[in-house]
């Protein structure tokens, strides 16, 4: 897109495919790509997508974004599926749903599905950088980050990665994730497997801040091979309200949340059930706390 804006209704990008000769790290999207523009979609429908890289190619950046992919610009999505989207990349690949980078986000009444990432992959389905905003009444389910090799190749959050404006952004950022709903989302195939639903990351050594707010949100089912089968949270003030609830998620280490060196704060009422820690030792079958302050309101069910 060339232009301050491109507005997007009652579309349908399906069974679109691309393939790189070489990755530039910007937005490389097949449904929507756009730089420095405000984009906003609505009632659209984004399935089977697939961008990669040839076998030939250069792969010097990797790929950011699948079906929709916005840099320096506003991002509103409302009323939309996401299905199927696909990124593989030799090198990294960020969001097969939506890659944003350095700006404001909203997303509500949307779905996504079954999204998938190969090589160093952050999110999924949703990768945001430098970005604040709100993703309410969400629905994200069986998003995958997985790499093929194995090895300790970076693999952070199934459905969502969000981390502070470090590379460009403001110096204080947050997302809020309310009324929505992660199920048998992962992250798997590495050593270095964080967050089957949601990887936080801020950089405060950098002056960089950022903050995860849970809001009457369902984690169910998530896995991470490593750490977090729900939220892996680092260098992040993490809040998780009281109507939220944490369902059999499973890691080696914090089956439902790992804090990293960040605040987290519980509230008064959520659920922690059936989460499991596959370690043998320090596992933390609902909550592991590395380096970090913790509290944990009254009346929070751990069973």
């Amino acid at each position: 897109a060339d232009a301050s804006s491109l507005t997007v209704k009652d579309s349908t990008f399906r069974n679109n495919d691309m393939t790189l000769q070489s990755t530039s790290g910007g937005p490389a999207a097949v449904g929507i790509a756009a730089t420095g523009v405000d984009v906003s979609v609505s009632g659209s429908t984004f399935d089977k997508n697939t961008v990669s890289v040839a076998q030939d190619g250069t792969d010097g950046n990797g790929i950011y974004g699948a079906a929709i992919g916005v840099g320096s610009g506003n991002l509103s999505v409302t009323g939309s599926s996401f299905t199927d989207n696909k990124a593989v990349s030799k090198r990294q690949t960020q969001g097969s749903a939506i890659y944003q980078s350095v700006g404001n986000i909203t997303v509500s009444d949307s779905n996504f599905t079954g999204s998938s990432d190969g090589g160093n992959v952050t999110g999924g389905a949703v990768s945001l950088w430098g970005t604040s905003g709100t993703i309410d009444n969400a629905h994200f389910e069986g998003n995958v980050a997985s790499v093929e090799n194995g090895g300790g190749n970076a693999v952070y959050g199934g459905a969502i990665y969000t981390r502070s404006g470090v590379w460009g952004g403001e110096e204080n950022t947050q997302l809020t994730v309310s009324n929505s709903t992660f199920t048998d989302n992962s992250v798997e195939g590495s050593t270095d497997a964080k967050g089957g639903a949601i990887y936080a990351k801020g950089d405060p050594d950098s002056g960089f801040s950022h903050a995860l707010n849970v809001e009457n949100s369902k984690f169910e089912g998530n896995h991470a091979d490593t750490q977090g089968g729900a939220i892996y949270a680092l260098d992040v003030t993490t809040t998780v309200s009281g109507d939220s609830s944490f369902v059999g998620n499973t890691a080696q280490n914090g089956g439902a949340i790992y804090n990293d060196k960040g605040d987290l704060s519980v509230g008064e009422g959520a659920v922690f059930k059936d989460n499991v820690s596959t370690a043998q030792n320090y596992g933390g079958g609902a909550i592991y706390n590395n380096g970090g302050d913790v509290t944990i309101g009254n009346g929070v069910q751990f069973v």
